[in-house]
């Protein structure tokens, strides 16, 4: 009796693979374009010192390539697998004591992710949510020195897709929020007064901590 419902259960879940294998043969091409916010460091008194350190950067660029694969599509709700290549870079100025420093952050590197997408009927309007795992070299220069290092973190998505109407391909326009989950406090500086020590504070929890997105994409 135990192997009759075993092999009856089996039987199942061959069934739903054969009938899930051309719901999941959809693939998506995303191309989106960043407004990278990095952390600006904040007035921090270095010990030992009487000298404030602060940087601001502005509003960054890069860009966000991004291929999926549908690993369930039912129509209404789809989850997709996806593969990603990505920079972010920003400029800005550091204050050290008296002296202004032109300052640079950039990021580059590779992503893998999950995306959720779940269909409003009739209107081509999907909410999605989505978990990317970036593994990305980070760089930081103040004026002629620079600390380079590789970074890990995992980001959250929440964005919506609208599908393009009239055209003869599933084309569709996208924007979203992301974030990282580990997102870092604000630095406190505690090192002596040094440039290279600076670099190293700001190389952990000062990289870019939140991204509005927007794009175009091709659903085949």
């Amino acid at each position: 009796m135990e192997e009759f419902v075993k092999l009856k259960m089996l039987k199942w879940l061959i069934l739903f693979a054969v009938i899930s294998l051309p719901l999941s043969a959809q693939w998506d091409i995303r191309l989106e374009i960043p407004s990278a916010n990095s952390s600006n460091l904040p007035d921090a008194l270095i010990t030992g010192s009487t000298a404030l350190q602060k940087g601001e950067f502005d509003m960054g660029k890069g860009y966000i390539v991004t291929g999926s694969k549908a690993i369930f599509d039912a129509g209404i709700l789809s989850l997709d697998g996806s593969l990603e290549y990505s920079e972010f870079k920003s400029m800005g100025t550091m204050t050290q004591a008296q002296n202004l420093l032109a300052s640079q952050i950039k990021q580059q590197g590779i992503g893998v992710g999950l995306n959720a997408q779940v269909w409003a009927p009739f209107i081509g309007v999907a909410g999605e949510f989505g978990l990317i795992q970036r593994f990305q070299s980070y760089e930081v220069i103040l004026d002629s020195a620079s600390k380079s290092k590789t970074i890990g973190r995992t980001w959250m998505r929440v964005g919506a897709r609208y599908r393009i109407p009239f055209v003869p391909f599933d084309a569709y326009i996208a924007a979203s929020w992301q974030q990282p989950l580990n997102a870092s406090k604000p630095v406190a500086i505690t090192s002596a007064q040094s440039l290279v020590d600076l670099l190293n504070t700001q190389g952990t929890g000062q990289e870019f901590n939140r991204l509005w997105t927007f794009g175009v994409g091709i659903r085949y």
